[in-house]
């Protein structure tokens, strides 16, 4: 807004005919940054995306554009106030200028990138939710690679060394300075194959103060200028010995060891003004006395301008060389050591990797034999299958409990599911699936399918993860008391009047629980410690069928204790149904016994059996 007022009728000092153009000014949103200063940072962060598509381009195998949208100044709140909720904030800390700034990628982009980076190869709905502990780990990886090219696109300015300090979902929990505090906000928009999204980068006013000066156009060129002039030999200020000499006549070695003080030498060349400049041992021009003025009896004349010329070339060929021969040195000393540890990394490698090779060939070697004269196999000792085996991803997962791996895992994204079970053994990846709600299963077998290569290091952090979340399970599960179980120790040792009495309290209290306690006093297995007589009785009450399914999951030992109790005939049916039965499914087995141990427990409440303790046992 402009507004023409009348000076006169302010100061008085003017004619009326003169205004003055009036602006508004917000006190509590200054501008603290020139355009200057803007178009600086624009340009800067214009490199930065430029190497950041290329490098993102890479790491996702996706056609990847990220290019500068926008560069404001704002208020640190009305960033706060745009930012989408929830989403990826990574907390920068901006050594060696002082506060934080902030990176925040919105939804779709963070999730197109941890998904790709999993290996995924389908088109992924929109999510709008926290990142898991396993997401927050892929994420980091992205945000490292942002800093080391952040880096780079500030070399020019200062010597920036951007740390990675924390990752945030909630704008309200990212305060890294004052609400009012002025900000400058880099708008990139990036895309990825089909999925677009914002990344911004907020820099505090109080993080660039020290630097302004530099965030000048005329300051940030002329550092890059200087930067990329690699080629001038910076010897123009150095200093060398020169002589101004005159030819002599020729001298006999006998002549010259006769030379003493105040011996007359002739100088041919004295009388004719010739002489000529030596620098550095060459003789590098021609020179020619001027006469006729006492002054300047001592000055000469140059006569040969491109033999000094060349002469000097050749003169500073040397000193060049010896500058360049230091400034090698020095780059050798520098990269000496990390070059000779990588060298002595990969030789190592490549022994171990020989050595395997040679193990893996005898091993075949072995094995053709074995079959050809049918040997029997050779047991592999442990440490020769640790050194030709490489480790398989996941391998630590396989002793886990299914239970506790499901509980883990069940919240995180298909993608990340897909790719840990895409590395367990078969069995066990089929009993996870099948716990998984119905409309998962498909989407994770469809992943597992198309899955994609994932880089190691990715790799490594989702273990790592998954590793220490195991191990903070398994701690908790290890310091964890009470329970069913315990209940059923603690009774399984008190008398039969006390358990009954407990057993009544909790039906009218708890009937649920009492029953759950009634399932676990007694299973199936217990019928080994039942006299045959008992298990005559029991048999009359439960059903042939149950039976037999009851059995089928049981040791043999126990099978043939409740033969031996059924009467011969009875024995010999039940052994050929038995068999006639085939395979039959778990669960069916467990509700049978769990039918029949109903049927023990009534009748032992009604008191027509005895249902003996391991204690009463003799």
């Amino acid at each position: 807004m402009q507004q023409n007022i009348d000076y006169k009728n302010i100061i008085g000092r003017t004619s009326p005919k003169e205004n003055i153009k009036i602006f508004p000014y917000d006190f509590r949103r200054p501008d603290k940054f020139s355009l200057d200063q803007i178009r600086t940072l624009s340009i800067m962060h214009d490199t930065f995306s430029r190497l950041i598509s290329t490098l993102i381009s890479a790491r996702l195998r996706r056609l990847t554009h990220i290019h500068i949208k926008s560069v404001d100044q704002c208020t640190y709140e009305e960033f706060i106030r745009s930012a989408v909720n929830p989403s990826t904030f990574a907390i920068i800390n901006m050594d060696p200028l002082k506060c934080s700034a902030v990176f925040n990628i919105e939804p779709f982009i963070s999730f197109s990138m941890i998904t790709r980076l999993l290996g995924s190869n389908c088109e992924e709905p929109v999510f709008n939710r926290d990142l898991t502990n396993i997401e927050q780990a892929v994420i980091e990886q992205v945000f490292l690679d942002f800093l080391r090219v952040l880096r780079e696109s500030w070399s020019t300015v200062i010597d920036l060394r951007p740390r990675l300090s924390h990752i945030e979902m909630y704008p309200m929990f990212v305060q890294i300075v004052p609400p009012p505090e002025m900000v400058v906000l880099i708008t990139m928009e990036c895309r990825i194959n089909d999925v677009s999204g914002m990344i911004n980068f907020c820099i505090p006013y109080l993080t660039l103060e020290p630097i302004f000066e530099r965030l000048t156009a005329k300051y940030w060129f002329s550092s890059v200028r200087k930067k990329g002039d690699h080629n001038t030999p910076e010897i123009s200020g150095l200093q060398t010995d020169s002589e101004i000499l005159y030819e002599g006549e020729d001298i006999v070695l006998k002549d010259l060891s006769g030379i003493k003080r105040n011996k007359l030498i002739r100088l041919p060349g004295y009388r004719q003004g010739k002489a000529y400049l030596r620098a550095g041992g060459k003789r590098v021009a021609e020179l020619e006395h001027e006469t006729g003025n006492r002054r300047k009896q001592y000055v000469f004349k140059v006569l040969t301008d491109n033999r000094a010329a060349d002469e000097v070339d050749e003169l500073l060929g040397p000193v060049t060389k010896q500058k360049d021969s230091v400034e090698a040195e020095r780059i050798e000393k520098l990269i000496d050591t990390p070059i000779r540890k990588l060298a002595g990394e990969i030789h190592n490698t490549m022994e171990k990797l020989n050595v395997s090779i040679q193990q893996v060939n005898k091993r075949q070697d072995e094995i053709v034999d074995q079959l050809y004269f049918n040997m029997p196999d050779r047991e592999i000792p442990e440490e020769d299958k640790n050194s030709f085996t490489r480790k398989r991803p996941f391998l630590f997962i396989e002793s886990v409990d299914a239970e506790l791996l499901f509980t883990m895992l069940c919240q995180e994204h298909p993608q990340t599911i897909a790719l840990v079970l895409s590395y367990l053994d078969a069995g066990i990846s089929a009993l996870f699936i099948s716990k998984l709600p119905e409309v998962l299963q498909s989407d994770v077998i469809k992943r597992i399918a198309l899955i994609d290569r994932t880089s190691p290091d990715i790799l490594e952090e989702v273990e790592s993860v998954i590793e220490k979340k195991l191990k903070d399970a398994s701690v908790a599960k290890d310091l964890a008391a009470g329970g069913i179980t315990a209940v059923r120790d603690i009774l399984g040792i008190t008398s039969r009047n006390v358990e009954k009495n407990i057993i009544k309290a909790l039906e009218k209290q708890n009937p649920e629980l009492a029953e759950k306690i009634k399932s676990i006093m007694f299973v199936f297995e217990d019928m080994a410690l039942l006299d045959k007589k008992t298990i005559q009785i029991i048999l009359k009450h439960v059903d042939k069928q149950d039976l037999l399914m009851a059995m089928k999951a049981v040791d043999d030992t126990i099978k043939e204790h409740i033969f031996e109790s059924m009467t011969a005939t009875d024995t010999a049916e039940a052994k050929k149904a038995f068999n006639d039965l085939g395979a039959v499914r778990l669960r069916d087995v467990e509700a049978a016994q769990k039918r029949i141990v109903n049927i023990i427990n009534e009748l032992d409440e009604a008191g027509v059996i005895i249902v003996a303790r391991k204690e009463d046992l003799v």
